[in-house]
């Protein structure tokens, strides 16, 4: 079974290249088009518009997402006192508290993307 997670990132780069040549032939095809009947600009215009308001409502939902997420952790109850009476307890909720931070983090760049 040594070979199924080299499988599976290869069946996943797979996909991933057919999505993304599909949009390349789109891409190339319009902006030849454009290109052809002289309006290159307004493909360069439409795709800068695309991207800009792509960032801007991705950076908005990452905003919001994050701004519930720190608020939802900082309202939290605070952890019991018979919590800390185990060293081992203690150090573990640390790490997983600082885990917490990086995947709430990571989950709300992933989400606004």
């Amino acid at each position: 079974m040594g070979g199924t997670p080299l499988l599976s990132i290869f069946a996943s780069l797979l996909f991933l290249a057919i999505i993304f040549f599909g949009r390349g032939v789109r891409f190339y095809t319009d902006w030849l088009w454009f290109g052809e009947v002289g309006y290159r600009s307004v493909f360069w215009t439409t795709i800068t518009t695309r991207l800009g308001l792509g960032l801007a409502g991705g950076l908005i939902f990452f905003l919001i997402l994050f701004t519930n997420l720190w608020l939802a952790r900082r309202l939290a109850p605070p952890v019991l006192e018979h919590y800390h009476s185990n060293v081992i307890r203690a150090r573990v909720g640390s790490i997983a508290r600082k885990g917490l931070t990086l995947v709430i983090y990571g989950s709300a760049l992933a989400a606004s993307i």
